[in-house]
């Protein structure tokens, strides 16, 4: 592992471990890391999921969401949710399912 995979590794560790998720604990890593750029933070927090010495569920959650949430934005996809917080589906593109019957032979 690389020293700057290392030290962003860290910060988002330090961060996660006191309490900051999302925009803050991304705030909180680019501050100590400046030159962080989003993939390299995506792949540190994916690093930090493997690490075997973390145990903690809280914190391996708040990494998790982390992770998948800086990946979201580095690709530059929004979901719009619906009144009942389902994500819409663009009509378009919804294929229509078969319905099979499994009947006894």
């Amino acid at each position: 592992m690389g020293k700057k995979r290392t030290r962003i590794y860290e910060a988002i560790l330090t961060g996660a471990t006191d309490g900051l998720s999302g925009t803050a604990l991304y705030d909180f890593t680019v501050e100590r890391c400046p030159k962080a750029a989003s993939g390299k933070i995506v792949r540190a927090a994916m690093l930090a999921l493997s690490d075997p010495k973390l145990t903690d569920s809280t914190i391996l959650q708040t990494i998790s969401s982390f992770a998948v949430e800086q990946r979201i934005k580095e690709l530059g996809v929004k979901a719009k949710a619906s009144p009942r917080g389902k994500l819409k589906k663009n009509r378009r593109d919804h294929k229509p399912t078969t319905i099979v019957s499994h009947a006894a032979i």
